[in-house]
């Protein structure tokens, strides 16, 4: 459906804004462009705008299925740009990750959102409120939700900063249960949350350094402050990997030393029945001739002898650190 558009004239002012495709069309006008967004559209109404703009059949292919990875395409006088904002749920240590498709025209910016992440609210306000960064056209939007969608990296980064080092903190710690499946459920949030990063550094750099005709060199100088911002969040998911690669094998090298010192006290027990089992085992045989078997004098001295052999087995193996 469509949620909102405004026509923006060529100074910058935003002079007509509504939530009707039809008023929208009405009000389109020579010098000016419109910005129409929709949220979560059905295919009739994604068909409906790619006919009226004459948007690209790829193009609108991948706007409606969506799940697709950032990148920018250009199709004759049309940009397509896919982007992935992202939400972290503290309470669910997840990244939910949104969609944000733009076709950008020559007087024009359809935005298709999918999913309940990106809001393009704080992009349209700015943009309302910054005459003069709207006044650089369509790929003015571009910047705007670009920017904005990169800005909220920060809060997602910063979750996952103060929940690895949770992690690393409950690997070391005793008292504590080995973190080894939230470990490997964080990894794999990282992960995907690397890859919509790394993704989005290729477009942003092409806008920044002035591979895309029809963006003014401002424009770009502004496009290379979301490129820096974009590639220092991924270097960061990468650093966060490789953090939690190392918690993942320091966890398992301590739960193995553990397992280990498991082992040697049960040998060490083990070993310490088996004298007093096999001494036992032979005075209660029953057959003849045993010496002292059967006599107080005979019991009283086998079990001194087990007590002794057992208590020295002991020390020794506390000594040792088996015990």
């Amino acid at each position: 459906m469509i949620v909102d558009f405004q026509i923006v004239e060529a100074d910058g002012d935003v002079v007509m804004r509504g939530d009707s495709f039809d008023e929208a069309m009405a009000h389109r006008r020579n010098g000016a462009y419109v910005w129409i967004r929709v949220f979560d559209p059905n295919p009739g109404e994604v068909r409906e705008l790619a006919t009226t703009f004459g948007l690209p059949e790829l193009a609108v292919e991948d706007a409606t299925t969506a799940h697709q990875r950032p990148k920018l395409e250009r199709y004759d006088d049309t940009l397509f740009v896919v982007l992935k904002p992202a939400m972290y749920d503290d309470a669910e240590e997840s990244i939910t990750l949104g969609e944000i498709d733009l076709f950008v025209g020559p007087d024009f910016v359809i935005s298709v959102r999918h999913g309940d992440v990106g809001s393009l609210d704080p992009a349209s306000r700015r943009l309302a409120r910054e005459p003069e960064l709207a006044a650089h056209g369509p790929p003015a939007v571009l910047y705007a939700v670009a920017d904005d969608v990169v800005d909220r990296y920060v809060p997602v980064i910063r979750e996952l900063e103060r929940d690895i080092d949770q992690i690393e903190r409950q690997v070391f710690d005793a008292d504590e249960q080995p973190p080894t499946e939230r470990i490997y459920a964080l990894v794999r949030e990282v992960l995907d949350f690397q890859r919509a990063t790394f993704s989005l550094l290729r477009p942003m750099e092409d806008l920044a350094n002035g591979r895309i005709d029809g963006v003014s060199t401002e424009l770009t100088h502004s496009f290379r402050d979301v490129a820096d911002h974009a590639r220092q969040t991924h270097e960061r998911a990468a650093n966060f990997r490789a953090l939690l690669d190392s918690a993942l094998q320091a966890n398992l090298a301590l739960i193995g030393l553990q397992e280990n010192r498991d082992q040697r006290k049960i040998s060490a027990w083990a070993a310490i029945a088996l004298v007093p089992t096999i001494i036992g085992g032979i005075w209660g045989m029953n057959v003849g001739g045993i010496p002292l078997a059967g006599t107080p004098a005979g019991f009283a001295l086998l079990a001194a002898i087990m007590a002794s052999v057992s208590a020295y087995l002991y020390w020794r193996l506390r000594r040792n650190d088996w015990l």
